[in-house]
């Protein structure tokens, strides 16, 4: 299970890099549940937290 999420993490991180920049700001947004759909948003945030939070280190600190 952790080595398929590892796969698919990396297999993002490659696409992301892409992207870059514009999305960042997004990404943290998102991990603050909106007020109104907080049930559905939650497992999704909650992804995207982990997720953002292992870019911040390769992304934000220059790498």
């Amino acid at each position: 299970m952790r080595m398929r999420m590892m796969m698919k993490t990396k297999m993002m991180r490659k696409k992301e890099k892409r992207r870059k920049r514009k999305r960042r700001t997004e990404i943290f947004l998102s991990h603050q549940p909106r007020k109104g759909n907080e049930a559905e948003f939650s497992s999704f945030s909650y992804f995207l937290f982990f997720f953002s939070l292992g870019r911040g280190f390769g992304a934000g600190w220059g790498a």
